[in-house]
Formats: structure tokens, C-alpha cells, sequence
């Protein structure tokens, strides 16, 4: 059974290959499509990135050790398939410099745009066992 997670909330999820799917319904309105970005920040010991490279979204799509992959940029959402964007972690492969991975979500270009959250509709992240794809957290 999937954990419901809050805003800010920790969880341990005790496995070695996760996905981490983001997904979000298109703007139906007017104006632009909402392009949200799924990121992860692999941090070290003090809270910072080892390496500006160990911060992965869709412009460095893969981390210095392979542990962390973005499957690119979805600008409009809706996916048939339900994830969007996906970030696949293979925890064996995480260099012994990274202690926590943050993953955050973005809306890009919010400020031009005039977007922010509460507009964009049915979004979601969720947290899978990338094995066998049964959901953990969302």
C-alpha cells in the first residue's frame, strides 16, 4: 500500500532501483502549456553537491556515478502513460560521496509565464519500486 506523502515529509524506502515519476495534466486555459521539471540534488556530507554535476534534471540527464536518470523534458504533460517525466535511481551505483538525494519539482519560466502550483491541475510525484513498478510514496 502507497504512503500518502505530506509537503516536506522523509521516508526510508529501503530499496535498490526506484523511480521517481512527476506527472501533470496540459493548461487547458489560455496562455502557455505549464512545463513542470522533476530534478535531483545528490548531496554530500555538508549539504551541498559534491559536484555541479550531481545535480540532474533534463540538461544534464545523468549523474557522474550513472546512478540518476532523467528520461528528458515533457513541456505540456498529460502523458497516456500517467509519469511525464521520470527520474530512475540505481542506489548500488550511488558514489559513496552522496549521503541524501533531494528530488524537487519546478514549473519552468513560472515568472514570464505568470504560473505558479496552484494552477496547474491532477499534478503529482510519486515514488515506484522501478523492478516491479508497484508504487511506494505519491
Amino acid at each position: 500500500m502507497a504512503i500518502n506523502l505530506t509537503k516536506g515529509q522523509r521516508i526510508e524506502i529501503g530499496l535498490s532501483k526506484v523511480g521517481v515519476g512527476l506527472g501533470w495534466d496540459p493548461n487547458e486555459g489560455t496562455g502557455f502549456d505549464f512545463d513542470l521539471d522533476a530534478s535531483a540534488f545528490m548531496l554530500g556530507e555538508n549539504k551541498k553537491l559534491p559536484l555541479d554535476e550531481f545535480f540532474v534534471f533534463y540538461n544534464n540527464p545523468v549523474s557522474p556515478d550513472g546512478a540518476v536518470e532523467s528520461s528528458g523534458d515533457d513541456t505540456t504533460g498529460g502523458s497516456s502513460d500517467g509519469d511525464d517525466e521520470t527520474l530512475t535511481v540505481d542506489i548500488s551505483k550511488v558514489d559513496p560521496k552522496v549521503l541524501e538525494i533531494v528530488f524537487t519539482v519546478t514549473i519552468h519560466d513560472y515568472e514570464t509565464r505568470k504560473q505558479n502550483f496552484g494552477q496547474v491541475r491532477n499534478s503529482f510525484i510519486r515514488i515506484y519500486n522501478a523492478q516491479t513498478n508497484e508504487e511506494i510514496a505519491k
